[in-house]
């Protein structure tokens, strides 16, 4: 916490009195420039604890430091909102996987039909490209086989499986198909470093929280870096008592994307610079 040092009448740094490191949360507001850790004078005033660049280490490592192969997961609702870290994200990784409701956008752009499903119309050409782009760079791009689909968006809603790309009209995808599950857990087992942002689908609603459970199960056994960035992904591993059995868990879902869209976040820079 800040407080007024009584003797220079100036902000000092202090650890908070539960223990915890005061940049644990790093990566939540740091992206945006109006936060407090980068207000003219407020930063010239702290001198940051050991340990602070820590969790922005947690975001790097595979990427730029381990010579083995980097897997990243990466599954969020919009495809608009991800451009610039899917695009970045294949030129580093050797598998990404998509999943929950941005994985439409994707199975549209291979010709498949999604019913219902969240759609970003003007976005398939982009979702073509990227596919195109990762056949380029070698990129394993694995996208959901099956899926449950469901007619009303509630938790006893009727369900049926089908292949992802034959979901009829008035049916929309709500979770991963069990084949689904299968391919991801599959694909993960050997990973050295995962970043899993968002879940699988529907995972608040339990009976469509399957595919989120195993790749929640599949990141706890993992031998490797597993990162989770985001609320919805640090909700699940936590709910799923899987949380200690992460290497690190952010809840700054839009920081940690644009921290992988290669951006400078304006908070993080700030406490490299002391």
């Amino acid at each position: 916490k800040l407080e007024i040092d009584p003797d220079t009448k100036n902000l000092k740094m202090t650890r908070p009195a539960f223990g915890g490191n005061i940049m644990a949360t790093i990566l939540c507001p740091e992206h945006r420039p109006q936060m407090a850790t980068v207000r003219p004078g407020v930063m010239q005033k702290i001198k940051p604890i050991d340990g602070a660049e820590a969790p922005v280490e947690k975001y790097d490592p595979g990427f730029e430091k381990n010579n083995k192969y980097v897997e990243v997961l990466d599954v969020v609702k919009k495809v608009s909102d991800k451009i610039d870290v899917i695009n970045n994200l294949l030129e580093k990784v050797d598998i990404l996987i998509i999943g929950g409701g941005m994985a439409y956008t994707f199975i549209k752009a291979l010709g498949g039909t999604v019913g219902d499903s969240l759609l970003e119309e003007d976005k398939v050409e982009y979702a073509k490209e990227m596919i195109f782009k990762a056949s380029q760079k070698g990129v394993k791009f694995l996208l959901p086989i099956d899926t449950v689909i469901v007619k009303e968006f509630k938790n006893d809603a009727l369900s049926d499986i089908v292949p992802t790309g034959l979901i009829p009209d008035g049916w929309m995808g709500v979770d991963i198909g069990p084949e689904t599950r299968s391919l991801f857990t599959e694909a993960l087992k050997d990973a050295k470093t995962v970043v899993w942002n968002g879940p699988m689908g529907v995972f608040e609603f339990p009976n469509f929280a399957k595919g989120t459970e195993a790749i929640a199960e599949a990141l706890a056994h993992i031998d490797g870096t597993t990162i989770i960035g985001g609320g919805d992904s640090a909700a699940a591993v936590n709910q799923l008592g899987y949380g200690d059995r992460m290497s690190h868990i952010s809840t700054g879902g839009g920081a940690s994307l644009e921290f992988l869209e290669g951006k400078e976040l304006p908070g993080v820079a700030a406490v490299q610079d002391k």
